[in-house]
């Protein structure tokens, strides 16, 4: 499914900064791009919460910033969501983690611009409310009543999680136009740039961020559970900092559950992959793949399956799925990343949920080795 919106410029390198003039007069510029050309749909959304070889062998009040909650509309009446021009657009302002009383979504403040992303389940839009760049993710018209009713709990669930590091829903829309309102993000997901080569100390970074993610999720009574945890659903904001986003696929596990197969090729845990009985130790298998597309610049088993396979995506998951559910991992490189981050990845892969590391001691185990890691030097 469709859920990053794109970004008005091309994400520039933390290690750069302009001149304090230069970023100022950003700082005022429009969010929204006017011109025919619709802009890069992998360039992200969102501006920051205030808040609290071979295989191996096995291995706040209402003011003049939007300040949003769901609202109840009356029945039978539909969203209205009017085009608006490029006049007067304000620059992305701080979204607070949580509504004011009184200060619900006014859907008549909500001003559509351009489609800039399309995927197999959902459109993404930019929009305008009260002055604040946001997204709009809505189900294609023709996408099975189940599924756009699935993604719509979703998002309700998502809007649950008040955290700065949990992309954050504004508004869902059940009505006659059914949508999702996010905030939006500048410089889309972790798969956009890990390719190009991310320094350690930004892999440390956005991988830490997502398993504070996670733990939020797995803490919750029930737990939730995010099933699609990958690098492309780690949303970057301005501050090169990771939301967790994209919960298409995400429920409530109060108990462990069985279900069919569900998530991404070598991202997917072999319980899951087998529709044997999980919990949220399918989302730390997850975050050990996430963990090692982040320091190896591509998804595992990417290497080690045929070209023709590749192109194919239902042999590419007919072959990834039988190389996981018999216990067999990607191998490592020892010059991608340090011995204890190789270790940390191995451990979440482990075949027997239970031998997995709760993501409470993922965290802690990337505190503990973060000097060693951002110090690490890849070949």
């Amino acid at each position: 499914a469709a859920s990053k919106a794109a970004g008005p410029s091309r994400a520039r390198s933390p290690e750069r900064r302009a001149p304090a003039s230069a970023r100022a007069a950003s700082a005022r510029a429009p969010r929204i791009r006017t011109t025919p050309d619709c802009p890069d749909p992998s360039a992200g959304r969102g501006p920051q919460l205030r808040r609290k070889e071979s295989l191996p062998v096995r291995p706040s009040a209402c003011g003049s910033r939007a300040v949003v909650q769901r609202a109840p509309r009356p029945a039978g009446q539909g969203s209205a969501i009017s085009k608006p021009s490029a006049q007067g657009q304000k620059p992305v302002g701080a979204l607070p983690g949580t509504a004011a009383p009184g200060c619900p979504f006014e859907p008549t403040h909500l001003r559509l611009g351009k489609q800039v992303a399309k995927g197999g389940q959902s459109t993404i839009c930019i929009a305008d409310y009260k002055g604040t760049t946001v997204a709009v993710k809505r189900p294609l018209p023709d996408l099975h009543p189940q599924w756009a009713k699935s993604m719509l709990q979703a998002a309700k669930l998502q809007q649950r999680i008040n955290h700065p590091l949990v992309l954050q829903v504004l508004h869902v829309d059940e009505g006659a136009d059914p949508h999702i309102v996010l905030e939006y993000v500048e410089n889309g997901d972790a798969g956009m740039h890990y390719p190009r080569g991310l320094k350690p100390v930004l892999q440390w970074q956005l991988a830490r961020d997502v398993a504070e993610a996670l733990l939020v999720l797995h803490e919750m009574s029930p737990p939730i559970v995010h099933r699609d945890v990958k690098c492309s659903n780690a949303m970057i904001t301005k501050n090169w900092r990771a939301k967790l986003g994209d919960f298409d696929m995400a429920l409530e596990v109060p108990e462990p559950i069985t279900g069919g197969d569900f998530g991404t090729p070598g991202f997917a845990a072999p319980e899951l992959l087998r529709g044997a009985k999980y919990n949220q130790m399918v989302d730390v298998f997850s975050f050990g793949s996430l963990l090692y597309e982040l320091t190896h610049g591509a998804p595992p088993f990417w290497e080690h399956v045929n070209e023709e396979d590749k192109k194919d995506r239902h042999a590419w998951r007919k072959t990834v799925a039988e190389l996981t559910t018999q216990g067999l991992r990607p191998p490592m490189k020892t010059d991608r990343s340090c011995a204890a981050a190789q270790i940390l990845i191995s451990d979440c892969w482990a075949q027997d949920p239970t031998d997995r590391p709760s993501m409470r001691q993922v965290v802690d185990r990337l505190e503990a080795m973060k000097l060693d890691f951002i110090g690490f030097r890849p070949a």
